[in-house]
């Protein structure tokens, strides 16, 4: 699994010099170790050659003698060097006179020589004068040079891995102080401008440098500065500024392009938005593109608060021409434009209802029915219109009431005054004949109390004519109330007349008593 540190930069220019430095140690070593194998090689065949010479030399003589012994003795004195593998001699028929070679252990035994491709052969012949008496071998050992050249190689290796390892530690130490640290800042700095965090701020030391470090680290500043200038006219976009201007760095500046005609294109909808605002709807809005959506949610903006307009004015025509049952249609619109709409529903309901209850009891009222007092309750002032009303019923109920009351005991009075009349009558047609005077006046009495009894008659019809005129409003309650004080008037002269037919009628009795007598 990969690290932060193997992703890094200094992980990869260190590994970049390992590498390289490397092949440079590996070209170099390889080139030590040639020139050590060579070397080795040519110390190895100037050894066999100096001991081919050697034995060639000091056998010559006991080969002419024939004496094995000191051959051997010479060919293991030559053997005591331990690069000398074998050493064989023969006669000039090739025949083996003396085969010497090393064991496992190294040690000097007499056998025949066992591999030999493995080992470097030096051979030379012996003569005595002109006369050639054999020959010998030299097997030299190519292990020990190479152990000694493995121990070089290894010591090479070594040595470069060491020097590697020296020099990424140096590199790395290196590059994180002139490179990685600055680096690492502005990376900081820049995630910092990523985030929108414009209070980021580079040490001047970073500013002063001369080298591609410095550069950048001034770059960053002018983007810096640069984002901050965007960010405070952008601010001050958000804050409803608009009349703000916004100057382009280059040509290729397209940040204050785009600010420049977000700009504009929000003065275009600020005008339209004045416009609606003073109610001309007439304006016209073009949206900038298929996903301008301010734009198009404009339009449409536009084209409801038209249809609610259109809406609101049927609505008010319809109630301004009497057609109090025409409603606007809530269903054609949403949300708050919806609640508009039943709104202004519910206002008309508001007047509309009152009025239509109010014109029912009137028209009630107006046909001589007394409607039941109005329990619904109303809102603000048609509550005092419903309060003015439910008096009104009271006050007619009341007073017709008081009129049907007043009929009776008119009635009632007539029949009374009726009976003693009559009562007279008899009492006088029993009395004495020749009472004229007193028969005059009982005829006038009874005159006078039929004229009481068709005024009575025609003070009930009076009062069920005021108890029908009551009902036809405050104008027929006003005529009422008058024809009450006529009647009023008519009853104070029937009880006046009552009295003094009371008194005829008692001065008849007294008279009739006397005539008895």
């Amino acid at each position: 699994m990969r690290t932060q540190f193997d992703k890094s930069i200094q992980f990869k220019i260190g590994l970049s010099v390992i590498v390289l430095s490397t092949l440079i140690l590996s070209g170099f070593a390889y080139y030590q170790y040639t020139t050590r194998k060579n070397w080795e090689y040519d110390r190895l065949s100037a050894f066999s050659d100096q001991v081919i010479s050697r034995l060639s030399s000091n056998l010559a003589l006991p080969m002419w003698d024939f004496d094995d012994g000191k051959m051997e003795r010479i060919v293991i004195s030559e053997m005591a060097d331990k690069n000398i593998a074998a050493i064989v001699v023969t006669d000039q028929n090739d025949s083996v006179i003396i085969s010497k070679m090393r064991d496992e252990n190294w040690n000097i035994i007499t056998d025949e020589v066992k591999n030999p491709e493995e080992l470097l052969l030096n051979q030379a012949e012996i003569a005595k004068g002109d006369e050639n008496l054999g020959g010998v071998k030299v097997y030299v050992a190519k292990q020990f040079s190479e152990e000694a050249l493995n121990r070089a190689n290894w010591d090479i290796l070594m040595a470069v891995i060491v020097l590697d390892i020296l020099l990424f530690i140096g590199l790395i130490i290196s590059v994180r102080v002139l490179f990685i640290h600055p680096i690492s800042r502005i990376v900081s700095a820049v995630n910092m401008l990523a985030r929108g965090d414009l209070s980021v701020n580079l040490a001047d030391n970073m500013l002063s440098r001369k080298d591609e470090i410095g550069i950048l680290a001034n770059s960053l500043t002018v983007l810096i500065s640069a984002t901050k200038e965007t960010s405070e006219l952008a601010e001050a976009v958000a804050n409803g500024n608009l009349e703000i201007e916004v100057r382009e760095r280059s040509d290729q500046d397209q940040m204050m392009k785009a600010l420049n005609l977000m700009i504009s294109n929000l003065r275009a909808t600020v005008h339209v938005a004045e416009k609606m605002a003073e109610g001309d709807l007439d304006v016209r809005v073009k949206p900038l593109s298929e996903k301008d959506m301010l734009g198009l949610s404009l339009v449409q903006m536009v084209k409801t608060i038209k249809r609610i307009v259109r809406s609101i004015s049927c609505l008010t025509d319809a109630v301004l021409e009497g057609k109090l049952d025409i409603r606007g249609d809530a269903e054609k619109f949403g949300g708050e434009y919806a609640k508009i709409i039943h709104g202004v529903n519910a206002t008309v309901d508001a007047v509309v209802n009152p009025l239509k209850n109010t014109s029912d009891y009137v028209r009630q009222i107006s046909k001589g029915r007394l409607p039941d007092l109005i329990k619904e309750e109303y809102k603000g002032d048609f509550n005092e219109t419903r309060n003015s009303l439910n008096t009104m019923i009271e006050n007619l109920i009341r007073f017709a009431a008081d009129v049907q009351n007043t009929a009776e005991q008119v009635a009632t009075g007539s029949g009374q005054l009726s009976s003693s009349a009559e009562q007279i009558s008899n009492s006088t047609s029993q009395q004495a004949a020749g009472v004229e005077e007193i028969s005059s006046s009982m005829e006038e009495m009874s005159s006078m109390v039929r004229q009481s009894a068709e005024n009575a008659r025609e003070t009930a019809t009076i009062a069920e004519k005021a108890a029908r005129d009551a009902r036809d409003g405050s104008m027929a309650v006003r005529e009422t109330i008058q024809a009450m004080r006529s009647i009023s008037e008519k009853i104070m002269i029937i009880d006046e007349i009552a009295g003094q037919t009371n008194m005829l009628a008692l001065n008849a009795a007294i008279e009739a008593a006397r005539a008895g007598e």
